[in-house]
């Protein structure tokens, strides 16, 4: 009897601190970064981008604001739209260091990033859809897909 209430307390301790790692995890965000490429971001949190420069995107009461901030912490973008955290997104930041952004609510764009580190905004084309990263093309809906050609399979 002593083993059976010692394997329970035990267990029991166990699935507390199991429990406390996902909380942990699931408030935070980075479960939903597990399995996801490592240039690919569906979540708040600080990360670091090509070039020194970090992304930095905030949740505000389900409203997603995000910035770029050089290697010294000046701020070199800052979003000029509010997009739902309840509508489907991500960002997506390639080798080049431009960032590519999906929002339901906004559309697609992009922060093309020039040799001396200023980024310029750029709506998504076809032309554009062609040079994305992969990660950013293979999330598209399919209607985007489909319109701008990206050189997807569909499936």
């Amino acid at each position: 009897m002593k083993i059976l209430k010692s394997f329970w307390r035990l267990f029991l301790g166990v699935l507390l601190v199991l429990s406390i790692i996902f909380l942990f995890f699931f408030t935070t965000g980075k479960l939903e970064q597990l399995h996801l490429p490592s240039n690919m971001y569906v979540a708040a949190g600080i990360f670091d981008i090509s070039y020194g420069n970090k992304l930095e995107i905030d949740n505000v009461k389900g409203h997603i604001n995000y910035s770029i901030f050089d290697s010294k912490g000046n701020r070199l973008i800052s979003n000029k739209y509010n997009f739902s955290d309840y509508q489907r997104w991500y960002i997506v930041s390639d080798t080049e260091g431009s960032v590519w952004i999906h929002s339901s609510d906004i559309g697609d764009l992009v922060y093309k990033r020039s040799l001396d580190n200023k980024f310029a905004e750029k709506d998504i084309t076809a032309e554009l859809c062609n040079t994305s990263p992969v990660p950013f093309k293979e999330n598209l809906p399919n209607t985007s897909k489909t319109l701008w050609n990206c050189g997807v399979v569909q499936k």
